[in-house]
């Protein structure tokens, strides 16, 4: 905390709640000018709390300092910090208004031998905290600082939400195509096990089964298509390619949608993830969830308008936190159930 008078200082506490504040003042004599008063958590209750401050000055000249201490609550306090260190009524008075760490008032409360049992006694103890010099964080900076917290933040949730998907989809392709999710780089058919054309080589072919039977011409033209020329050597990617999946484990036929359904899913809301982290670093966070899968010769169309995070494919159920709508094509017919959680459930008949 900065330096100052605080023989001059008015020391405020405020106990932060999801819709009610409690406040407190002291001088440095440790007398209470405002001993816990309830204020709503809400624009009129910060304007209540400046003027209840506002006219503890106006009646005690001696103070030049105002030093307003709150604990750090997750977001309930961010806007009450907001108005109090930008208001005009305390502007004159060299208002600092301090975010605390609330194990660091924990720990200083167990320093009072009693204090009685009232629901509001954290905001004398965060009076208290201030009015002893205990502060020794900077002062809250305001909506500028915020802005740039939210979003580095949220580029750090996207990338935690691709590495995440990764890791999901990684699973099951073990399970479909086991040397695929397992070979190192140096004997890996592709440089990136995500990438375009090794997304394709997962969603259009069944099974590994399917890999081993397709003659190396198929296979090269197959990769040629899909990596559009970018890769050298399309002849050792297909020969790579059969030779793993002739190391990989046998599937029952029963698995085989399944398991491509859930990677295709995968792919399909990773490349969102992947756009969106794009998107925001461009300035715009905008994309559409609108994609065409391919499962095999079939495909499905889907449409998701997201409510929640992500989409989750579970066994032998898609489950989504949003609606669907599926555009089928020569595929068994499917029936969509709504549980009682609103969480749609779409299953083969």
């Amino acid at each position: 905390m900065k330096k100052i008078d605080y023989l001059r200082a008015l020391f405020v506490g405020i106990d932060i709640g999801s819709r009610v504040n409690v406040v407190s003042a002291l001088n440095f004599q440790q007398d209470y000018l405002i001993k816990m008063l309830p204020v709503q958590n809400s624009q009129g209750g910060a304007e209540a709390i400046e003027n209840m401050i506002a006219a503890v000055l106006s009646e005690h000249h001696e103070f030049h300092y105002v030093i307003i201490g709150l604990e750090s609550t997750g977001f309930y306090g961010v806007h009450i910090a907001n108005y109090l260190s930008t208001c005009e009524k305390l502007a004159a008075f060299n208002t600092s208004v301090y975010c605390l760490n609330p194990k660091e008032v924990k720990n200083y409360k167990k320093s009072f031998n009693s204090l009685d049992k009232n629901d509001g006694i954290d905001s004398f103890v965060i009076a208290d905290f201030a009015r002893v010099g205990r502060i020794s964080i900077k002062p809250w900076r305001g909506a500028q600082y915020l802005a740039l917290q939210r979003l580095t933040r949220h580029r750090l949730h996207i990338t935690e939400c691709i590495a995440r998907e990764k890791t999901y989809m990684l699973n099951n392709i073990f399970l479909k195509f086991s040397e695929f999710a397992l070979l190192d780089k140096e004997r890996h058919p592709f440089s990136d096990k995500y990438g375009a054309t090794a997304e394709a080589v997962l969603t259009e072919f069944m099974s590994a089964e399917q890999l081993v039977n397709a003659s190396i011409e198929e296979l090269v033209g197959f990769v040629a298509e899909h990596s559009r020329g970018r890769i050298a050597d399309p002849e050792q990617t297909a020969e790579l390619l059969q030779q793993a999946a002739k190391r990989s484990y046998r599937l029952d036929k029963s698995l085989y949608e399944p398991l491509t359904a859930s990677i295709s899913f995968c792919v399909n809301i990773y490349s969102q993830w992947y756009f969106s982290l794009h998107s925001s670093m461009n300035g715009s966070a905008a994309y559409n969830a609108s994609a065409w899968i391919p499962i095999g010769s079939r495909r499905y169309s889907f449409f998701i308008f997201l409510k929640s995070r992500f989409a989750a494919f579970i066994s032998q159920s898609c489950l989504f936190t949003s609606s669907i709508s599926f555009s089928i094509n020569s595929v068994p017919r499917m029936m969509i159930t709504e549980s009682s959680n609103t969480i749609f459930a779409v299953r083969a008949l």
